[in-house]
């Protein structure tokens, strides 16, 4: 990320050459080096109090982007247009001498201290986004994952933050195409040669500003992490490069630097997660980069220069790329550490022993590993020897990995295995018989062993996700799937999103008991109203579609009852034209039921269960904590999970079940009963847990078969 050779040489006549202080080597870029220094410290500060003073710290990775495309532009550019001829090969192997080595030895360490530190349900996660993140492609592996919606809820691991380094790499692999292009027309034309590199990198800068405006707003996510949105701040910094034919004096450099750092200010403390970015939103931040590069090293007084020049801060710029290396696998395995071999959980201690952490093993990196590989007379004998380094030295971290997942395999295996076998000896008390409020019913008094573990119920999904029976939350298609006695007189319908589908192991294991035909109608994100919600425009868009389809096949009278329930947030809905309200939620409901009601067809709304604290969903999958000791403190019921219950009153013949007694032990939300852990994220139920919902479901749902029938 913009970690070029503090010494990267440029010819660009916006820089004062005659000022005498600081002194400076040749080519050497005091404000390059000190914007290094400035996007480090934002993002390192973000990632350690995300909600502090600089909550907008995210965008220190967009200042690192402007100044790749301005450096690498123009020592393409030079070295393209020079006597010499061009290498590309040449060029990308200085670039791994520079910037692999470090790397790969961060991505082994990680993989190291995953396993002796953090527990296995980080494991998974972690392997594969290390072999992502070493050959370079953790942007798209977590752009996927993000569109993924059984991926939304993974954990965070320790080498998420490659997601940049992979989009500049892959901006290394294609930018020298562009320019060698772009000198193409130059040789059929005969044109001016910058003004024709100008061109084309304009275009590529425009168009994929376009397309990050658009994808920013349609598909957030991948916008964020995509190579296609992002390349226009390589390009905006290649642009500076291509067209700075004028030097500014003391005073303009001053003030333009003067602007460009209060640009970049403004972004760290104005923006937050919630900020639609990147988007246009990401010129504040770009743009400011790059009117600090081309204010160069002003000599006024004034200027921000005697600043940039200080020694801290040329420090910290010298060793910004280990910095930003290695602090983020301390973010996220530190406090693991101290919790599990300490016992003590301190998060002011924690931050700050990162920050020392993080800046020791820097400086250490950059001088025992950066800078001896960089100049290694053995590698830059030939392009062979440093291509055939980068290839074994991936491929062990990739196998070291693939080791770690081998690992988790076999201890998976281990673990269902005993499972299996003690339900099929003690099937009555698994889940929920053994809830206290039950036990004296059901005998189920005794303490079972937890078989299906945090690492086991992270994967414990309906059956339906196995079978393609759900449709993607931005997929307008209807799927269905058909279970239990299809030739059955009495058919029951799952309607609705993702927190409908947590009961289909309950309902199904009905429909087969009572010889019931089960029809499913999922997708992902997408409650069963006429109502929408949400700030993704294709989900949105795709979740009234697909409402709309759907219709037509409830209300023909094929089914005796239909049952949904649906994620009841904190996000209401709008119905029609009016605001989003708990009285639009209602009627959006409501509207999308009455026809179904009309026909005779009986609709069933299950009460959405409670979800546990994001504390308690640490503890259960992020730490080495006993399950039974994560429960979560039932919180107080939201505006959002009454809407059910006004929309019922608003269908006459609708009912709606609450199984919330099953779900809560006092004032507490237990995440682990009768040997299950009950919750596989936040808030989604396990398959085990559900499956074992089915009897005290079937009481409830009786009531309503005996009016049907």
């Amino acid at each position: 990320m913009a970690f070029e050779s503090a010494g990267s040489r440029t010819t660009s006549p916006s820089i004062t050459t005659t000022q005498t202080a600081p002194k400076q080597q040749s080519g050497f870029r005091p404000d390059i080096q000190a914007l290094r220094a400035l996007a480090v410290s934002l993002v390192v500060v973000y990632h350690l109090w995300p909600d502090g003073a600089v909550p907008g710290g995210y965008a220190g990775v967009d200042v690192f982007f402007v100044i790749s495309g301005y450096l690498i532009t123009s020592h393409l550019f030079r070295s393209m247009t020079g006597s010499a001829r061009f290498s590309v090969t040449l060029f990308w192997a200085k670039r791994i001498r520079r910037l692999l080595p470090a790397s790969l030895l961060v991505l082994a360490i990680v993989v190291v201290a995953t396993l002796l530190i953090a527990p296995p349900t980080v494991w998974g996660p972690t392997f594969r986004e290390v072999v992502a993140s070493g050959f370079y492609f953790e942007n798209w592996q977590l752009a996927v994952d993000s569109v993924d919606y059984l991926a939304a809820n993974n954990i965070a691991s320790p080498v998420q933050h490659y997601w940049s380094l992979s989009v500049e790499e892959q901006f290394y692999i294609i930018w020298p195409f562009i320019l060698l292009f772009s000198l193409g027309i130059v040789a059929r034309l005969k044109r001016n040669t910058r003004r024709s590199a100008v061109v084309v990198v304009a275009v590529v800068t425009v168009v994929s500003f376009g397309l990050s405006v658009v994808v920013t707003h349609v598909l957030p996510s991948v916008a964020y992490f995509a190579t296609f949105t992002r390349a226009w701040e390589f390009g905006l910094g290649g642009l500076l490069a291509l067209i700075s034919t004028r030097r500014l004096g003391p005073r303009a450099g001053g003030a333009v630097s003067w602007l460009g750092l209060v640009c970049i200010a403004i972004t760290a403390v104005t923006f937050t997660a919630d900020t639609e970015f990147p988007g246009y939103l990401a010129l504040l931040p770009a743009v400011g980069t790059a009117l600090v590069i081309a204010g160069g090293t002003s000599t006024a007084r004034w200027s921000p220069s005697w600043l940039m020049a200080r020694r801290p801060v040329q420090f910290l710029g010298d060793i910004s790329y280990s910095l930003y290396l290695w602090h983020w696998p301390l973010v996220v395995l530190l406090p693991l550490a101290f919790s599990r071999f300490l016992g003590i959980e301190v998060p002011l201690l924690t931050a700050l022993t990162i920050v020392i952490l993080s800046l020791g093993l820097a400086f250490a990196t950059k001088v025992v590993v950066e800078d001896p590989i960089r100049s290694s007379s053995f590698l830059r004998a030939t392009k062979l020897r440093t291509f055939g380094f980068a290839l074994v030295a991936t491929v062990a971290v990739a196998a070291v990995a693939s080791t770690g997942l081998l690992a988790l395999n076999l201890t998976t295996q281990t673990m269902t295995a005993t499972m299996k076998q003690f339900v099929a000896s003690e099937p009555g008390c698994i889940g929920a018989p053994s809830l206290p409020s039950l036990a004296s019913t059901t005998g189920c008094t005794q303490t079972l062993p937890v078989l299906l573990t945090p690492v086991l119920a992270m994967d414990d999904l309906p059956e339906i996700y196995d079978s393609r029976c759900q449709s993607a939350p931005r997929e307008a298609v209807v799927k269905t799937c058909e279970y239990g006695e299809k030739s059955s007189q009495f058919k029951l319908a799952l309607v609705g999103d993702s927190h409908s589908a947590s009961w289909f192991p309950a309902l199904a294991q009905i429909a087969t008991q009572r010889g019931w035909s089960l029809t499913t109608f999922f997708k992902s994100s997408c409650a069963w109203s006429s109502g929408t919600r949400g700030s993704d425009a294709l989900t949105v868009s795709s979740c009234a579609e697909w409402n709309k389809e759907i219709e037509p096949i409830l209300s023909s009278a094929t089914f005796d009852i239909v049952v949904t329930s649906y994620f009841a947030t904190d996000s209401l809905f709008r119905f029609g034209d009016g605001p989003a309200t708990t009285v639009s939620s209602a009627d959006g409901f409501a509207d999308a039921w009455s026809p179904v009601e009309a026909v005779g067809t009986k609709v069933v709304a299950l009460h959405d269960t409670p979800q546990i604290s994001p504390t308690s969903f640490s503890c259960l999958f992020d730490s080495s904590a006993a399950p039974a000791d994560c429960a979560s403190p039932l919180a107080a019921e939201t505006p959002a999970r009454a809407v059910i219950e006004n929309a019922v009153t608003k269908v006459p013949g609708s009912t709606e079940i609450n199984m919330n007694e099953y779900f809560t032990v006092g004032n507490m939300i237990p995440t682990e009963t009768g040997g299950v852990v009950v919750w596989r994220d936040q808030h989604h139920f396990s398959a085990t847990y559900s499956q074992s919902l089915a009897p005290y479901l079937d009481a409830k749902l009786a009531p309503i078969v005996e009016k049907v029938t």
